[in-house]
This record gives structure tokens, C-alpha cells and sequence, in this order.
């Protein structure tokens, strides 16, 4: 799978996602606040989870580990996701 120009991995034995782009890697466990970017541990706002049969992940850290930018409008709900090129 792809998202935000990123192979996302899942892996069901222990409940975790990485994702790599260029030399960027990401991995974070469900129902944990603390995720890693190149190896360097990161406390989140938010833990990954499940909810039905969807990933649920911090979308800000996804994002902005991955180059992008995020905006959000609080006025009107909104989430704006920019990327390059």
C-alpha cells in the first residue's frame, strides 16, 4: 500500500505499522503513544488504533514525517494535507 508517497507495512504479530519513504522510516503500534521516526523515539498526542475494521493513525505525525504539509481550519473542520510535487 501507498500513502502519501510512502510503502506503509502492516504487520498483524505484534499490531505495527512502518512506512518508508526515501530515507524517512516510521513505526508506530497500536494502542501505543510512542511511534519512531529513523529510530528516534517520539511521544504522540494520540495512540494508533483500531476502530471497526480501519487503522486509525495520528494524521499530523503521518503527514509531517512524510514531507508534508498540514493545516487545519477548527472553523470550519477541515484538514488541508499538502504535498510536493
Amino acid at each position: 500500500m501507498l500513502w502519501l508517497g510512502a510503502t506503509v507495512v502492516w504487520n498483524p504479530k505484534d499490531s505495527s505499522i512502518t512506512a518508508k519513504k526515501a530515507d524517512t522510516t516510521i513505526q508506530l503500534k497500536l494502542g501505543s503513544v510512542r511511534a519512531k521516526k529513523n529510530n528516534q523515539e517520539i511521544t504522540l498526542g494520540a495512540a494508533a488504533q483500531l476502530v471497526n475494521t480501519h487503522t486509525m493513525v495520528p494524521l499530523r505525525f503521518i503527514s509531517e514525517s512524510l514531507g508534508a504539509d498540514v493545516k487545519c481550519d477548527p472553523t470550519t473542520k477541515t484538514i488541508t494535507i499538502t504535498t510536493q510535487g
